[in-house]
C-alpha cells in the first residue's frame, strides 16, 4: 500500500522509508513479545462496546503483533461484530481494550474532536 502511495506521489524512497522502519519496528514487538505469556484480549468497538474486532480485521492482527490472543478470534467477518456482555464474559479476557473515539485526541483540538471535524485540511500527497 506505500508503495502504490509512494509511486502516485512521486516520494518512492520516503515510502520505502516508513515501509523499512514499520518492518523493523514489527520486528522489535515480535523479539520483545517472544517468550511471554500471551493474554486473551478482548478490544471493543470505539463506538460501541459491544462490539468486537473478528479474526479478519487489521485490529485482531495488532492483537496478535502485541504478543496477545483475541478473545473474538473465532467470530467471523471483516467489520467490527456485535457481542452481548454474556459473550464477554464467556471469552474470558484477561485484558480489555476500548480505543477513543477517532484515535486520541486533546479536547478542544480541531479536526480531532466530532465538532471540529470540518477543520480537518485536505488530503495531499507527500509522506
Amino acid at each position: 500500500m506505500l508503495e502504490l502511495l509512494g509511486q502516485t506521489c512521486g516520494v518512492e524512497n520516503r515510502a520505502q522509508a516508513l515501509t523499512d522502519y514499520y518492518e523493523e519496528q514489527l520486528a522489535r514487538v515480535a523479539q520483545l513479545v517472544d517468550g511471554l505469556e500471551r493474554p486473551t484480549v478482548y478490544m471493543g468497538g470505539n463506538s460501541s462496546y459491544l462490539t468486537a474486532a473478528p479474526s479478519d480485521m487489521y485490529q485482531s492482527s495488532l492483537i496478535e503483533t502485541a504478543g496477545g490472543v483475541n478473545a473474538a478470534g473465532d467470530l467471523t467477518g471483516g467489520y467490527w461484530t456485535e457481542v452481548s456482555y454474556e459473550s464477554i464474559l464467556a471469552m474470558a479476557p484477561q485484558v480489555i481494550l476500548i480505543p477513543p473515539w477517532r484515535g486520541l485526541y486533546r479536547p478542544g483540538h480541531p479536526g480531532r474532536s466530532p465538532a471540529g471535524r470540518s477543520a480537518r485540511r485536505p488530503v495531499r500527497c507527500g509522506l
